[in-house]
């Protein structure tokens, strides 16, 4: 998952998405943007089976992400929705997701975080390798 959510992030970033973070990372909330911000999750991801590959192994997955784009409380849904659509749906296209679904309705608002948020989920499908290593004595 780690991985997943690295790479996701250096293309959003590399995007023009300025802050962007995973969902557990150790940066204080406080240290965030007071503006807009985005975070992403690894909702779940489901692996095929194997099948072997020069030095190792393959294994198809299919990763289901979470976008949530975080604003103070006192944003306009509008403009949240706008930002959204156009700036994080096509950073997460080009970072070869598919979009899934949106939040209905206006952004929630998250009492405990003081903050408004809405998202949407995506679908991510890759390949993990894993190489073959010798045994040693």
């Amino acid at each position: 998952m780690h991985e997943i959510s690295q790479m996701l992030l250096e293309r959003l970033k590399n995007a023009g998405i300025p802050e962007v973070y995973p969902a557990f990372d150790a940066v204080p909330l406080r240290q965030k943007s007071s503006s807009l911000f985005t975070v992403l999750s690894v909702s779940r991801i489901e692996c095929k089976e194997g099948f072997p590959v020069q030095g190792g192994a393959a294994y198809p997955f299919t990763a289901q992400i979470r976008a949530d784009l975080l604003a103070p409380m006192t944003a306009d849904a509008q403009s949240m929705q706008t930002y959204f659509f156009a700036e994080i749906v096509p950073a997460m296209l080009g970072a070869d997701c598919l979009f899934l679904r949106l939040d209905a309705g206006s952004p929630k608002t998250d009492l405990q975080l003081q903050k408004v948020v809405f998202g949407g989920e995506f679908c991510l499908n890759g390949v993990f390798y894993v190489t073959e290593t010798e045994e040693t004595a």
